[in-house]
């Protein structure tokens, strides 16, 4: 097996995405780039993927909450695409990452529909003219359990 070097900043990288007590650095890294047998891995009660291998939808809802959460219950939806992207960079599949031939970029064409779902819900609302997505009474309250949990 193959040896090499990683910078400090890359080890603290791996640290941060590792499961305590099972993880390897390896076995970080099959996961992070969709590798592994078992990149859906993450806890036995949480489910990562689709048995069509792209992230589940529950994360996309999670992470536009807690993003809109963080910026004070309202952004542009462009910003709060991009925050959401990096949030969940680490859990996207190569699947994820495949461009659409007109749409663009696969996560990032989910991610917009489960806003829709979310303002659909009641949990959000947009100012389509501005861009701008805000979270309602309700769409605060679910995402402050979601980020107490």
């Amino acid at each position: 097996m193959p040896t090499i070097e990683i910078s400090d900043k890359v080890y603290e990288y791996l640290q941060d995405k590792a499961i305590p007590l099972e993880d390897t650095a390896n076995s970080v890294l099959e996961r992070v780039f969709g590798l592994s047998e078992d990149a859906s891995k993450r806890d036995a009660n949480d489910t990562l993927t689709t048995d069509k291998g792209i992230l589940d939808k529950k994360h996309y809802d999670r992470a536009i909450l807690l993003v809109l959460l963080d910026m004070d219950g309202k952004g542009e939806r462009s910003e709060v695409l991009k925050r959401v992207g990096e949030q969940l960079s680490h859990l996207h599949s190569r699947k994820d990452l495949e461009r659409y031939k007109s749409k663009g970029i696969r996560w990032k064409q989910r991610a917009a529909s489960q806003i829709r779902d979310l303002i659909s819900s009641g949990l959000m609302e947009s100012e389509t003219p501005r861009g701008i997505c805000k979270l309602t009474e309700k769409g605060h309250e679910k995402a402050r359990k979601l980020k107490d949990k």
